[in-house]
């Protein structure tokens, strides 16, 4: 089982496309725990009734999120995930299928949603820089 943790700040925009697009993974043993923290836009409300577990802190802090939504995972492997990341709808059956105690970090491909070249220069750098010089432990690409 994969626990999908997403920690989200004011991020009422973006979080219904991300949480739309798990609805569509082929892979169905997950769950989803958003940890709204210091929210003062609708995130909490655009989470609500679309996830299996919604927290909200009063405080804005992203380690705080992250480790809050581990500790409340049942999921053997932890996936967090950016508020305005949307996943192609076989990327949880590739995660169940690439990762082991050995290969137990990773990171996704990036695609900015924005076509200016300074978007597309960051992500190229970072999607280069991940795929050629993984951390140890990492999946390979």
């Amino acid at each position: 089982m994969i626990s999908v943790i997403i920690p989200a700040h004011n991020e009422a925009d973006y979080l219904p496309a991300t949480l739309d697009a798990l609805k569509r993974q082929n892979h169905r043993n997950f769950e989803v725990i958003v940890v709204a923290n210091g929210c003062s836009d609708r995130t909490a409300d655009a989470a609500r009734g679309k996830c299996h577990r919604l927290v909200v802190l009063s405080e804005k802090n992203l380690g705080v999120a992250r480790n809050l939504g581990a500790r409340l995972a049942r999921g053997e492997v932890l996936l967090f995930l950016d508020a305005d990341t949307t996943l192609e709808p076989m990327a949880l059956r590739r995660i169940t299928h690439s990762f082991s105690k050995n290969c137990a970090a990773g990171t996704l491909m990036g695609r900015p949603d924005n076509d200016r070249f300074n978007y597309r220069l960051v992500y190229f750098i970072k999607n280069l820089t991940h795929r050629f010089f993984p951390a140890p432990g990492q999946v390979p690409a």
